[in-house]
Parts: C-alpha cells; sequence; structure tokens
C-alpha cells in the first residue's frame, strides 16, 4: 500500500502519471509488480463491499498471470 499526495511534485505527480490517475478524489490501484507490469484501477463508490471485491479480483488476476 502507498499513499501520496497528488499535489506533491517530488513524489504524488510521478506516482499518479505512472498509473494514469488525475483529479483529487481518493483512488484505490493495484499493480502486479510481475513483468507484465499490469495496474488495475477500482471505478466507482469506494465502498467496503466493492474494495473487497476488488482486491480479490486482483488476486486472481496476479496469480494466474505468474502462471
Amino acid at each position: 500500500f502507498v499513499y501520496v499526495e497528488s499535489d506533491n511534485e517530488d513524489v504524488g505527480k510521478p506516482v499518479a502519471d505512472y498509473f494514469g490517475v488525475t483529479g483529487d478524489a481518493p483512488r484505490i490501484l493495484a499493480y502486479t509488480g510481475n513483468d507484465d507490469n499490469k495496474k488495475f484501477i477500482l471505478d466507482g463508490e469506494l465502498a467496503t463491499d466493492k474494495i473487497k471485491t476488488f482486491g480479490e479480483n486482483f488476486i486472481e488476476a496476479a496469480l494466474i498471470s505468474r502462471g
């Protein structure tokens, strides 16, 4: 997990640019860190059930991409 302030030019802006994030709203992102460099962004409402499903789907996708 990482938290960055999007208006921080040294850290926040490069991270936001890398993930293609714009705006001020909080975002939930996941990144495999594997050779495939897959990035996932949770769209929509930041509700507990949606975050849980997003995390489960990410773990499944990350495991599949590892083979």
